[in-house]
């Protein structure tokens, strides 16, 4: 491969596309594991109509969260159970009971 081809071809270069998709989720979905513990603490985004969905697979489990104007969504899509944080609260996810709906902080 040569230099041109990978950073000079038209499109979004595949490293700022991570850089992106970090800002996002761990900017305004404030995701973090904290001691083996997914965890989030979402804010608004500025944009008082923007929705910030994305997915993700953590310990073999699918998770898509979706991040709106009040609240914030969290979804089971694949696995048996995932336990999570919203900002102080423990969410028990399951095939049972996959979806979980929180208020987003206020800045």
């Amino acid at each position: 491969m040569s230099t041109k081809e990978t950073s000079l071809a038209p499109g979004c270069p595949i490293a700022s596309m991570g850089d992106t998709w970090m800002m996002l989720t761990y900017g305004f979905g404030g995701m973090r594991d904290h001691d083996g513990t997914l965890s989030f603490w979402p804010r608004r985004a500025p944009d008082e109509h923007a929705i910030l969905r994305f997915p993700l697979t953590y310990r073999g489990q699918m998770l898509e969260v979706e991040i709106g104007p009040e609240t914030v969504q969290y979804s089971l899509r694949a696995g048996e159970r995932l336990v999570i944080r919203h900002e102080t609260e423990a969410i028990q996810l399951t095939r049972e009971h996959p979806l979980a709906v929180r208020p987003v902080s206020r800045w």
